[in-house]
């Protein structure tokens, strides 16, 4: 029985105690009542037996008689587990026999006191507040009353004797309540250790929860799972992660303290009300679908769910996953199952589902029935190798060997067995597939039993034509066609015109002569317009049909096959034909035939006429070649007579302008105005810029016309003899050339060095405007591989968007004043470096200098 239940329905404790504790404190007092109660029932009878033996009055010996009797009834409320009801009953009893006894003992000051003390005390050690001061006001009207009937004279006279029954009396009133006070005093001692216990272990509890809670706030944040803690009652939601974020597109802060309906999170409410029922029911849910609302509109949200309890409050921690794409997956999963049902069922080739390791039959089609003679029922409750479908059983694990090495095999030639024994020869597709994670094969099974006849025959034919080209090929081309056709007269020609010229005859099985007969007027002139298709096809009376093609008639020939031969534009360039004297009946297969023919013929014809248009070509290119190596030998002539007259015829009157002009200068300087001496200067300065431009027009017309010597150079040697020449014409600057080591080149060194002293120079003079000019030569890695040289400067640079006009005779960025020049150095530096193969360009921003890179091929060109 659990008496912890039936004490506190019959004397509640206090709401501060600790109910562990006071369910332990009355459960030990219990035994501790148990016993006391039946001491007294043997001890009560002795004392009885001495007071009559003694000669005490009779009330006491009735009393302590009546005490006795009465501790029956109180032991049978103890084991029924009314532990209050029972204790207060013994404190009642021994208030009243302690009254009794000292109404019997004539006073008030009677041994009876100290059975009071005793009751009062058990009562405060295990009772309520209420049941103590109950027994309080009763010990107190008790005692009231003796003394009232002892001032009143109605109590006996009291007996000062003393003898063994008040010592008796008083002994064992003394041990009880000994005892009562030391049974308390241990059962508090054991119960504030318990619940020091107790405190401890909570404490250490606690500690664990917070522990417990900051793991979980951690899992909530961290988690890729959409999670969300709300209350359970109204859905007040506490927390959520950024996972739940995410999928409802709101923040947190939008979220908490919020309730669920007031989000208007759930599609319908009700739903929300038969989970919450379940999760009250169960106090979890796990894999249950719902349906929720966001701002995309609804979609479905499997959860999984368990009501934790929270500072009391009862809270569920759920964690979401959006299925919508899953659903959609499955339906379209079961919409693609469905199709492929029906095509499975419906499709007329032969297909069969089959276990990849044993062979097992899944699955057939009709196709398949019909093909092997095997009813579905049958093949599904067998094998491939029960049933004895493989002619040699070894194919089957060939084909499955095909498919682990690639996850398919296609076009597999096998032999298959019907249910008759009957071979057939067929092809299969097979490609593995995973139904309910066994690995099976999906195959498809072609008839091919006419096709590798027909194939045979093609390779045949392929073998016999394979070796030849030109008119080989098209005399070994026709005794082929003409046996596959059954014709009598097969040939090969070339348009010519209005003719067609035959290339190979083949007339009733041997070659005949060559010969050319009309175009217009005859069936080849229907099969070049392609009015017919690909084939042109007279079945029979093609004589009549065409009475201006007189051969026909003269062989008298009556079915009609031909296809003309194209080039590359679709224009018709020949004819292939087969003429035989019987109609012909049609048949796919020999117009397949025929096309390939045809197509091996228009081939061959096609490269017959591209080396003939070759020899022509080659023949016409040797024509224009001479024709226009004469040209160039005239013009480098006429280019050798103008460097002469450049030379010589301009450089005279150009030496005389500038003579006569410093003589003038000289003898008649003072008596020439200042505008005077200004114009001669000038023209002074002119004469020496023109033959200036003389001599660079002179070095760009050599650098094309002289033959390179390529050669490795050591470019670093070669750089740092230009900057050497260079830094000497003005050794007052303080610029800075830095030459990269280890450089090096195939290339003329002439023209080389030519190339850097313009690139070098330039660098020089558009640094001179600066304190710290730097100029640097150097080489890096190319993109696509090989060596790319550069010259890079800190001068005035220049604006990228004309970079291409720098390497053009003649074009400056820059005026005169600016800075001097001709314009045709870095014109020179691209025709060297384009005579060895490579290729210039220029890197500039105004103010931020240049960098020129160009790369050598080391040939010449």
């Amino acid at each position: 029985m659990d008496n912890t239940k039936n004490d506190s329905q019959e004397g509640p404790a206090p709401a501060s105690a600790d109910p562990f504790a006071v369910a332990d404190l009355r459960a030990r007092a219990q035994h501790a009542l148990a016993a006391i109660l039946k001491t007294l029932l043997a001890v009560l009878p002795v004392i009885a037996v001495v007071q009559l033996a003694t000669g005490d009055n009779p009330v006491a010996i009735g009393a302590v008689a009546a005490m006795a009797a009465a501790l029956v009834p109180l032991l049978v409320l103890l084991r029924r587990g009314s532990f209050d009801a029972a204790l207060f009953g013994l404190v009642i009893l021994l208030l009243a026999g302690s009254a009794l006894e000292m109404a019997g003992a004539g006073s008030i000051r009677g041994l009876g006191s100290l059975g009071m003390i005793g009751a009062v005390t058990a009562c405060g050690l295990f009772l309520d507040r209420g049941r103590l001061l109950a027994a309080v006001l009763i010990g107190t009207f008790l005692l009231g009353a003796v003394a009232w009937a002892e001032v009143n004279g109605w109590l006996p006279a009291p007996s000062l004797r003393n003898g063994f029954r008040p010592w008796l009396i008083l002994s064992l009133a003394l041990v009880a309540i000994g005892l009562n006070v030391h049974y308390g005093r241990q059962l508090l001692l054991e119960v504030v250790a318990r619940l020091q216990r107790e405190l401890r272990s909570r404490l250490e509890a606690e500690t664990r929860l917070g522990e417990s809670k900051g793991m979980l706030a951690s899992a909530m944040r961290t988690s890729p799972a959409a999670l969300i803690m709300a209350t359970l009652e109204d859905g007040r939601i506490r927390d959520v992660n950024e996972s739940y974020q995410r999928i409802f597109g709101m923040p947190r802060e939008r979220m908490i303290g919020r309730t669920v309906e007031e989000l208007g999170i759930w599609a319908e409410p009700s739903e929300r009300e038969a989970w919450v029922a379940r999760l009250r029911a169960e106090g979890r849910v796990a894999g249950y679908p719902i349906r929720l609302r966001r701002k995309e509109g609804e979609f479905v949200g499997l959860t999984s769910a368990e009501v934790v309890p929270i500072e009391g409050v009862a809270h569920v921690v759920t964690c979401l996953t959006d299925i919508t794409e899953l659903i959609e997956a499955r339906e379209a999963l079961r919409a693609s199952e469905t199709r492929f049902r029906k095509v499975f069922e419906l499709s007329p080739i032969a297909m069969a589902m089959t276990r990849l390791d044993s062979g097992q039959i899944l699955e057939i089609n009709e196709a398949m029935e019909r093909l092997l003679g095997h009813s579905r029922q049958a093949a599904t409750r067998s094998s491939t190798g029960t049933l004895a479908v493989w002619a040699d059983p070894a194919d089957r694990q060939r084909l499955v060997d095909a498919v682990a090495a690639g996850g398919r095999a296609s076009a597999f030639e096998t032999r298959l067995l019907t249910s008759t024994g009957a071979p057939v020869d067929v092809q299969v597709w097979a490609e593995r597939i995973e139904l309910e994670g066994t690995p099976c094969l999906l195959v498809a099974v072609v008839n091919a039993t006419e096709q590798l006849r027909e194939k045979e025959l093609v390779l045949d034919i392929a073998r016999g034509v394979s070796s030849s080209t030109g008119r080989a090929l098209f005399e070994a081309l026709l005794p082929q066609l003409q046996r596959i056709t059954g014709a009598d007269l097969c040939l090969v020609g070339e348009i010519d015109g209005e003719d067609v010229a035959t290339l190979a005859v083949v007339l009733d099985g041997a070659m005949a002569p060559n010969f050319r007969y009309r175009l217009r007027g005859s069936p080849c002139e229907i099969a070049c317009r392609g009015e017919h298709g690909e084939v042109c096809f007279f079945p029979d009376e093609v004589a009549e049909l065409f009475p201006q093609d007189l051969a026909l008639a003269r062989h008298g020939m009556r079915g009609y096959l031909g296809a003309s031969l194209r080039d590359a534009d679709g224009a018709p360039i020949g004819i292939l034909n087969a003429v035989r004297r019987r109609p012909y009946e049609r048949s796919q297969k020999t117009e397949a035939l025929f096309r390939i023919f045809a197509a091996r013929a228009q081939s061959e014809l096609q490269a017959l006429r591209g080396e003939r248009e070759i020899r022509q070509l080659n023949e016409s290119l040797e024509r224009r070649v001479a024709t226009r190596t004469e040209q160039l030998r005239e013009a480098v002539e006429e280019l050798q007579s103008f460097s002469y007259s450049v030379s010589h015829d301009l450089r005279a009157p150009l030496r005389a302008i500038n003579g006569f002009a410093a003589i003038v200068l000289e003898e008649a300087g003072e008596r020439l105005t200042e505008s005077e001496r200004d114009m001669m200067s000038r023209c002074l300065a002119a004469s020496a810029r023109m033959g200036q431009l003389i001599d660079d027009l002179l070095a760009l017309a050599r650098v094309g016309n002289r033959e390179l010597d390529p050669a490795p150079l050591d470019l670093t040697a070669l750089a740092g003899e230009v900057a050497g020449g260079i830094v000497s014409l003005s050794p007052q600057r303080a610029a800075r050339i830095e030459i990269q080591p280890g450089l090096t080149a195939v290339a003329d060194r002439d023209l080389l060095k030519i190339a850097l002293e313009n690139l070098v120079g330039n660098a020089w003079k558009f640094t001179g405007r600066r304190d710290d000019a730097r100029i640097e030569v150097g080489a890096e890695p190319g993109e696509g591989g090989g060596t790319v040289y550069f010259v890079r400067d800190n001068g005035a640079g220049f604006d990228p968007a004309f970079a291409g006009q720098l390497f053009h005779p003649f074009r400056r960025l820059h005026t005169e004043a600016e800075f001097p020049g001709t314009g045709i150095g870095l014109a020179t530096v691209a025709r060297i470096v384009g005579r060895h193969g490579g290729r210039i360009w220029a890197q500039s921003a105004p103010g931020e200098g240049a960098t020129f890179r160009f790369t050598l091929s080391g040939g010449p060109t």
